[in-house]
């Protein structure tokens, strides 16, 4: 449906994505795994995952680049498990859970490949006010920035006004 409408937008490009994780960085993300982390339905732990040599990923980047070209992916990339955390000690009802959402531990290490490449493409690009999810800057800057105008407002007599968003519930 989406792409009756719009694919006449949509370019045409052959596998884009077929080359472009490395094996270093494969391994490089599966290493910098949380070893804690409980695995997905693949039957992989992170744990196990960063103990493979290079050469498994250089194995498994061929796999992915196989994937990328001739589609679709492994379903096990669609299974996940959600399992029930409850908030507090004492759950009453459904609201007191969150459900989260496990992955593959395989799925897992690729997307954060990917994720690195377009993040490391897109960072020059950001503005300098964004701070989530973005390595390297802390949302605590964002205070500094907050008191210097509100400092500046005062010191000038101009009015200001700054809002700020809580995500907290919305991810609940």
């Amino acid at each position: 449906a989406f792409l009756d409408v719009y694919g006449q937008f949509v370019p045409q490009v052959a596998a884009p994505l077929a080359d472009v994780l490395s094996p270093s960085l494969l391994k490089a993300m599966a290493d910098g795994a949380n070893p804690n982390s409980i695995g997905g339905l693949d039957g992989w732990l992170p744990a196990e995952l960063r103990h493979l040599p290079l050469f498994a990923w250089e194995m498994r980047a061929k796999v992915i680049a196989l994937m990328v070209r001739q589609p679709p992916f492994p379903s096990v990339y669609a299974w996940v498990t959600n399992p029930a955390i409850p908030k507090e000690s004492d759950p009453k009802g459904p609201l007191d859970f969150r459900l989260l959402s496990i992955f593959s531990a395989i799925y897992r290490v690729e997307a954060k490949a990917y994720f690195r490449l377009v993040m490391d493409a897109l960072r020059p690009n950001l503005d300098p006010s964004l701070f989530g999810g973005l390595s390297g800057r802390e949302s605590g800057e964002a205070s500094w920035d907050a008191m210097a105008d509100l400092e500046n407002a005062i010191m000038s007599g101009d009015s200001l006004v700054l809002a700020s968003f809580d995500y907290d519930k919305f991810f609940d």
